[in-house]
């Protein structure tokens, strides 16, 4: 494990309250192949096996911090190298974008899989499939920032919660039962337009996610062929 990660790691004990019972746990009960010092032992195992590779579970008879017990403190371990995971992947993407500025901010149906809708005839207008805008709606980031990749020259629209400009949500028939997702930039659409070479007033791209997490979703967007 890197020093990163150990300190990472120590500190999630640190958090479930469990540090202090891990080195004792260890100190009392390690495997026979891992090192006598606990320390030693995180310099060389790997992060996915740091506990359950660490030291035989004592008997539930005979201790509260029995295998259920560590077996929670290792899923949320897990969820936490998993995130990490994400979040490294989703900085890589990013990395290789360069964003194109949008000004702020001065329904549709029937939009089939896989459709977004760009409106530049009587108003500026990107909107998503009811299936996308449920995906977006559901993340609850609010901000849009349109890109494009260095390597492949894709076209990528990130939706997350720190950069770009406002989503809004419409209502779009009588029941006010579904919901699309709109961006309305007079700016972002002729830009958007530019980008992909779009000659009319109204046109269906398509638009499909590249890449989702927690705190972005990218979709890659191109017309239709």
């Amino acid at each position: 494990m890197t020093n990163k990660l150990k300190k990472k790691f120590l500190d999630y004990l640190q958090s479930k309250s469990a540090f202090y019972i891990y080195i004792k746990t260890y100190r009392d009960r390690h495997l026979s192949i891992n090192p006598k010092e606990f320390t030693d032992y995180l310099c060389q195992t790997d992060p996915r096996l740091v506990i359950t590779g660490a030291f035989t579970f004592p008997d539930s008879q005979l201790s509260y911090y029995d295998r259920k017990y560590w077996m929670k403190i290792h899923e949320g371990w897990m969820a936490l190298l998993e995130k990490d995971s994400q979040e490294a992947e989703l900085q890589e993407i990013i990395a290789d974008v360069d964003f194109i500025d949008v000004e702020k901010r001065d329904i549709s149906r029937g939009l089939g899989k896989d459709t977004v809708s760009l409106n530049m005839r009587h108003s500026y207008k990107l909107t998503f499939n009811q299936d996308q805008s449920k995906t977006i709606i559901d993340s609850g980031l609010t901000l849009a920032a349109l890109g494009q990749s260095k390597t492949t020259g894709d076209i990528l629209l990130m939706i997350n919660g720190h950069r770009g400009i406002s989503i809004n949500v419409t209502e779009t028939t009588k029941t006010r039962t579904s919901k699309n997702v709109v961006i309305g930039s007079k700016d972002f659409c002729s830009k958007l337009s530019k980008l992909l070479g779009i000659k009319t007033d109204y046109t269906l791209l398509d638009c499909r996610i590249f890449s989702q997490s927690a705190n972005i979703i990218v979709f890659s967007i191109n017309t239709k062929l």
